[in-house]
């Protein structure tokens, strides 16, 4: 068992580009936005109509309202300089002390993306305070991906929750895990 400290979330951001550069064969570079422009709004639902079906995916309004919450954050994955996957959250607004996992969508799937985006989020919500991160999901997607395997696989547990917002997880931040799954996923 690894005694070593948590990297610090600049330390685990290079390491997320090394990563995903190795992975993809290409340079990545991750970006960390605050807010949302046309320009960036355009290829969030540029990514999404590639990899959601219509009903899951936003509109502009409803991305606009999504970057208005506490505490909005978006990772956008660039590889080449195109812009292939991203990931965007907030502070969860039924839940104090909870990050919410709002979309995480890539166009490279199968390489690790959506996995290190996701333990990136994790790290950076520990930094920032909260105790836990949570999502809503579906079992299954119309690709035959299952989403749940997905999010167990990274330490998050379902947990009862009106059944029309899909299924609830939840993923509790300390330090052991959070380095075990950083090392899994960053090294």
């Amino acid at each position: 068992m690894s005694t070593s400290p948590l990297p610090s979330f600049e330390e685990a951001l290079k390491s997320t580009e090394a990563r995903l550069t190795k992975s993809l064969g290409q340079s990545c570079r991750l970006q960390i936005k605050r807010r949302l422009d046309d320009d960036l709004i355009k290829e969030i639902r540029r990514i999404e109509s590639e990899t959601f079906r219509q009903e899951l995916r936003y509109e502009v309004e409803e991305l606009l309202s999504r970057h208005r919450e506490k505490e909005f954050l978006l990772f956008l994955v660039l590889c080449a300089d195109q812009p292939i996957a991203f990931l965007h959250g907030y502070k969860d607004p039924s839940e104090e002390s909870a990050f919410f996992l709002d979309t995480v969508a890539t166009l490279r799937e199968g390489r690790g993306v959506g996995s290190i985006l996701v333990a990136l989020t994790l790290l950076y919500s520990f930094e920032r305070g909260y105790e836990s991160v949570t999502l809503r999901t579906e079992e299954q997607d119309e690709k035959g991906r299952r989403l749940v395997h997905f999010y167990e696989n990274l330490g998050f547990e379902t947990f009862q929750c009106d059944p029309s917002e899909g299924v609830a997880m939840r993923r509790r931040l300390d330090p052991l895990s959070l380095q075990t799954i950083l090392e899994k996923l960053l090294s």
